[in-house]
């Protein structure tokens, strides 16, 4: 016994066992003195060869090994000779436990019938019908429910009632049974308060979730973060789950519910007022749009959605699509990016925002001036602010110069800067580009500099100093000090981009304006400036040295140590 003890293998022990009787694996601590307590077990076992055993294995009663291999002719026989139908396993798992996670309603019936406890559980708080329940028995959940089981039938002290689990599967047939015996269909478990309707909205089940709406569950009912069935369903970009709620009633311009926090003592430019400042409020329109749920959200505009609908997360519908729109900006990280759903693209969807009424020269307006998108790393300790940014510069400020040109095809002004003074010829160049955060090539950025500079834009342009009111101190004022003053130069050379440099010298950029921590174009070049590497950028530093005499310049000398110092 201690050499098979010691000898099994985990994996066909695990592969064998259902996944609601196995336990949580150990950590590593856990296993090292698992395997010190058997290791000295077997020492000691060795010792005792000579000495009875005193306890043994306990062996399934021949009823439930029968009705755990579904031999019906045997549970028949044992049942006649009037074998214990209650009988457990030490954890508690009954003969009946296994007939209904197999599915047997013939072995379920005969052994309800000889008297077996629907109602009976496990030391894991799991009762036959909540198997039969997962795993979506609907005939065996109707034996069950006949012969006494709970339809409300809860695990332990989660909340998690027997209709959520068959909603989370997606068995409608189980969802009725439920219902015709009185289940509860709102109630609410008491981990995030999630009800059974949310849980089939987030799994993508529309027939489903059609069950439970015509049973009458609450449409707008909101989990602990504020998100209502519909808000999981868009979340999870199936456009027939969101359909099937919007036929039953839920709104299409419902929001997630607004938390407000209090950020005193953070120093945010554009005033004192450090008031709550509401951190969600994202409706479901932009949730499918920062979500690449292109389809979907173009489906909800043609159900009702407000094109313009604004939230403090993420600003206007338009908005948030020239945030997300490249492949880069979908994610908290490289490795969980948002995937495109649906069959039109996101410049489509642009197209269906506009013909709906979107405004494409709005401004964003959130009252936390350094708040920033979600796929945003940092999203506090930031140099630019996007107050007053249309969505016209938000594209530029991505080089996205296909979504610059639909823009501009349908009105939007090219010259229009931020709340800060930073304009869309500027954002392209690279003021205020962070490494990492911007999914713009250095050609993509010459490519949209180009575009503003036929359009007018100047290529002269710094940003303006920030009014002395707003000079408050803190983290967000201590991270922005170098932008007043930052011209396409800096940009450029913030961003590493050498191509970029020669054109804009090619078109007459100046090449000695101070930024914020009065340094030049050609100091941020070898490492001076927030974002920047101290790696000496060779070409650049030389193209700007020789630019800079030519044009009878002084040059500074200068070395990664001297200008680090400095």
């Amino acid at each position: 016994m201690c050499r098979s003890r010691c000898s099994g293998t985990a994996p066909d022990r695990w592969t064998s066992t259902p996944r609601w009787r196995r336990r949580r694996p150990l950590c590593r601590s856990a296993m090292k003195l698992q395997r010190a307590v058997v290791g000295a077990a077997c020492i000691v076992g060795l010792t005792l060869l000579a000495a009875p055993a005193h306890a043994a294995a306990v062996d399934d009663s021949p009823l439930l090994a029968a009705a755990k291999r579904g031999d019906h002719e045997a549970v028949g026989a044992l049942i006649a000779q009037g074998a214990d139908v209650d009988a457990a396993q030490p954890d508690g798992t009954t003969a009946l436990h296994w007939a209904a996670h197999r599915g047997d309603v013939e072995i379920v019936r005969a052994l309800l019938d000889a008297g077996a406890d629907a109602a009976s559980s496990n030391r894991y708080g799991i009762a036959p019908l909540w198997l039969a329940a997962e795993d979506g028995h609907a005939s065996v959940v109707a034996a069950l429910l006949e012969s006494g089981a709970d339809p409300d039938t809860t695990r332990g002290e989660s909340g998690e009632t027997v209709l959520m689990i068959a909603a989370r599967g997606g068995h409608a047939g189980v969802l009725r049974e439920l219902i015709a015996h009185g289940a509860e269909v709102n109630r609410q478990e008491a981990v995030r308060r999630q009800s059974a309707l949310m849980w089939a909205a987030a799994e993508r089940h529309p027939e489903a979730a059609q069950v439970l709406a015509d049973a009458g569950a609450d449409l707008e009912a909101r989990s602990s973060t504020g998100i209502t069935p519909l808000l999981f369903a868009v979340r999870a970009g199936d456009i027939a789950t969101t359909g099937a709620l919007l036929d039953a009633g839920a709104d299409p311009t419902a929001t997630v519910t607004v938390q407000e926090h209090n950020f005193d003592g953070w120093a945010l430019r554009g005033g004192d007022d450090r008031s709550a400042v509401a951190l969600d409020g994202t409706t479901a329109l932009t949730l499918a749009i920062i979500n690449a749920h292109w389809e979907l959200a173009a489906y909800l505009v043609e159900r009702g959605a407000d094109p313009n609908g604004n939230d403090s997360a993420h600003g206007r519908p338009l908005q948030a699509l020239a945030f997300v729109r490249r492949a880069v900006n979908r994610g908290l990280s490289p490795v969980i990016p948002r995937r495109e759903t649906g069959n039109i693209s996101s410049l489509e969807l642009a197209r269906v925002l506009v013909e709906h009424g979107a405004v494409v020269d709005d401004p964003i307006d959130w009252r936390n001036p350094y708040h920033q998108p979600p796929h945003m790393s940092l999203p506090w300790f930031t140099t630019l602010s996007y107050v007053g940014a249309t969505p016209f510069w938000l594209a530029a400020k991505r080089a996205d110069v296909e979504l610059m040109t639909f823009l501009l095809e349908h009105g939007a002004d090219p010259l229009l800067a931020t709340a800060q003074g930073v304009t869309p010829l500027l954002a392209a160049a690279g003021v205020g580009y962070s490494t990492g955060e911007s999914p713009e090539t250095d050609a993509e950025a010459l490519e949209a500099v180009k575009l503003l500079y036929e359009l007018g834009a100047d290529i002269e342009a710094v940003v303006p100093p920030a009014p002395e009111s707003t000079e408050t101190g803190g983290m967000a004022s201590y991270f922005g000090r170098d932008l007043p003053g930052s011209g396409a130069v800096h940009g450029a050379v913030t961003r590493e981009a050498p191509d970029l440099l020669d054109w804009l010298i090619e078109h007459g950029a100046p090449l000695d304006e101070r930024n914020g921590l009065e340094k030049t174009a050609i100091e941020v070049v070898y490492g001076v400036g927030l974002g920047t590497s101290r790696v000496v950028r060779e070409r650049m530093g030389e193209t700007l040295a020789a630019a800079m005499q030519a044009q009878g310049l002084p040059v500074p000398e200068l070395s990664i140590v001297d200008t680090y110092q400095r």
